[in-house]
């Protein structure tokens, strides 16, 4: 053997070793999100239509959606037929949470095949980035309600996957002694693109208060660079919904209801309040819609539609909880600070979120539970919730062993979801 071709084998060995676990995710991902794109029995596609009206829309030039000639109230296209269709709760979504499907030029496999690959990527990259972090955004890629949402064109993939890089990179920076202005240039674009995704995820843009606290803590100095991303973030989600201010966001409600409900949201803090705790604990079979409890144990089902059992979602649930421990004891303890930062977006981005519910459906809902309410909106905070864990002084000594398991029960609940989706069962015929 050469020398030249010892060096490579060093070098393919050093590659692999720094992104293994992107590989293997991209690994996992794509055979299997290409299976189900294809051969897929029994979809878990939410608003399918309503997602791929609007991505059509984009794909063929037309960037806001139109309102009903018919004088409705409502928004969304022409369709190739001549007749209006109606989608307002995607109408305002951002061209840029459907940019794999306009490659797509309308062919839906195509998009969907485009959407799983880009959505991949980004996670892939994010892992990369996360150093010391790298399983607990693994762990969170690889729960079925995050894989489910990146095969079909959806805003919700590039949101959770933007999303879950931007919080990556965040925690790459966090891990750094020092920051150029390369840092902060990468920054202000993943910042532009913060401000493109769903609106409730503007609030992320606060992360930034990690790197800037760690940077005291290492310098004494604030580091005022990052106003920079704040602005051009802010600037991107300021844009987008002035474009989009004449959309209702949802079918039941005109844009006069959609801002009268705003009025009075503001003007009674202490409703809301109240709709906020009691979203927390209302039993899901008790909020008088039939599918709220669908909506909710998303997290435990995997999604609303072919919810899995529990033999197929209790061994990922428990890999993904071995793998947010994994470097527990090894992971950069936070302070204070830190703590209070992450705890506070949290709570802020769940406010959001029932806020935004209550007065989409036009401010009916004030003052109790926040009727529509899904698990799958809150992906964009689960990396952050893990980060509150505390230094439990968790090691793993035989980190094979404990790899080849974590593989296995991965291994078993996706090969359960390849079968549950492929499989037509009898009563569905």
């Amino acid at each position: 053997m050469t020398r030249s071709t010892t060096r490579m084998q060093q070098i393919s060995t050093s590659i692999y070793r720094k992104y293994k676990l992107s590989v293997l995710y991209a690994s996992l991902t794509i055979p299997v999100g290409i299976i189900l794109i294809f051969f897929d029995k029994a979809p878990s596609r939410n608003d399918f239509l309503d997602h791929w009206n609007r991505a059509e829309q984009i794909a063929a030039g037309q960037f806001t959606a139109i309102p009903d000639p018919s004088g409705t109230g409502n928004y969304g296209a022409i369709n190739k037929d001549g007749v209006f269709e109606a989608f307002n709760n995607t109408a305002i979504n951002s061209p840029f949470t459907y940019f794999p499907s306009v490659f797509g030029g309308g062919h839906l496999r195509i998009s969907c095949l485009l959407t799983l690959l880009f959505s991949t990527l980004f996670v892939c990259i994010a892992i990369s980035l996360a150093k010391q972090y790298d399983t607990i955004i693994f762990g969170i890629a690889i729960l079925p309600i995050f894989f489910l949402s990146s095969i079909y064109p959806t805003a919700d993939a590039i949101t959770n996957s933007i999303s879950l890089l931007w919080v990556a990179f965040i925690l790459y920076l966090y891990q750094q002694e020092k920051l150029s202005w390369h840092n902060i240039l990468a920054t202000c674009l993943l910042a532009l693109f913060l401000g493109q995704i769903k609106m409730t995820c503007i609030i992320l843009i606060l992360l930034i208060a990690l790197p800037m606290i760690r940077q005291y803590q290492l310098n004494h100095k604030i580091d005022y660079r990052f106003v920079i991303p704040v602005i051009i973030s802010l600037s991107s989600a300021i844009c987008w919904m002035q474009a989009t201010k004449n959309v209702p966001p949802s079918a039941v409600s005109t844009v006069e209801q959609y801002k009268e409900a705003k009025l009075t949201v503001l003007h009674h803090p202490g409703e809301i309040l109240k709709s906020l705790g009691i979203s927390l604990i209302n039993p899901l079979d008790l909020t008088n819609d039939k599918h709220d409890t669908g909506r909710n144990i998303q997290f435990f089902t995997g999604a609303e539609y072919t919810q899995l059992p529990f033999a197929v979602m209790m061994p990922i649930l428990f890999a993904v909880v071995l793998l947010v421990l994994y470097r527990n004891k090894n992971l950069p303890e936070f302070h204070i600070a830190e703590i209070t930062a992450t705890a506070a977006i949290i709570i802020l981005f769940y406010t959001l979120t029932c806020t935004g519910l209550i007065v989409s459906w036009g401010g009916v809902a004030l003052g109790s539970y926040a009727s529509g309410l899904q698990s799958r909106y809150f992906i964009p905070i689960y990396a952050l919730v893990c980060l509150l864990i505390p230094n439990l002084g968790i090691l793993v000594i035989d980190r094979k062993k404990i790899r080849i398991f974590i593989s296995a029960l991965i291994g078993w609940s996706y090969s359960g979801l390849l079968l549950a989706h492929l499989f037509v069962f009898p009563w569905q015929l």
